[in-house]
């Protein structure tokens, strides 16, 4: 192989190198270069192989230096961390949806526990109504205007003890 064939090979390199930013394109590459060195041992010079060798070791500190930066934490190019940067379907703040969603839950922790509610009927356990407690709404089946079927809902503890009613599903 001259020294024209050696060149494009290394050409063939570096396009590998832009192409594929990742550990995978590091061993890819190696492979690569090990498995072409065996092919042509002789024919290729020995300032390709160094030059393949720099390009590998600086792709593996590029990939070691993404990595860190990933561990880091989130952040932009110009600096501002994935908080202050706005969401592009809503338009808001990561905090602003914090504090959103932290509103919302505090209607739903009436006992004050800050745990889980866990409601288990079968070991005796109960749901009792607190003033924050919403009622469920009563069904009704009606054929012309007069009731066939009523349902009223308004216990909490139904929601343990769902009907066999179809579409009651409260999973």
């Amino acid at each position: 192989m001259d020294q024209h064939h050696g060149s494009a090979l290394c050409r063939c390199f570096c396009l590998l190198k832009r192409g594929m930013r990742s550990l995978f394109g590091v061993v890819l590459l190696a492979v690569l270069c090990s498995y072409v060195m065996r092919i042509f041992p002789v024919e290729i010079g020995l300032s390709s192989c160094e030059e393949i060798d720099r390009e590998i070791q600086k792709l593996r500190t590029h990939c070691a230096a993404r990595k860190a930066a990933q561990k880091k934490g989130p952040f932009q190019p110009d600096g501002r961390s994935a908080k202050d940067v706005r969401c592009q379907d809503s338009g808001r703040t990561e905090d602003a949806i914090r504090e959103i969603m932290r509103s919302e839950l505090e209607i739903y922790a009436n006992d004050k526990t800050g745990m889980a509610d866990f409601a288990l009927e079968n070991p005796g356990a109960c749901v009792i109504s607190t003033r924050g407690t919403k009622k469920f709404q009563e069904d009704r089946q009606n054929y012309f205007g007069l009731d066939i079927f009523r349902e009223k809902r308004s216990e909490t503890n139904q929601i343990l003890r769902p009907t066999s009613v179809p579409g009651k599903c409260w999973a």
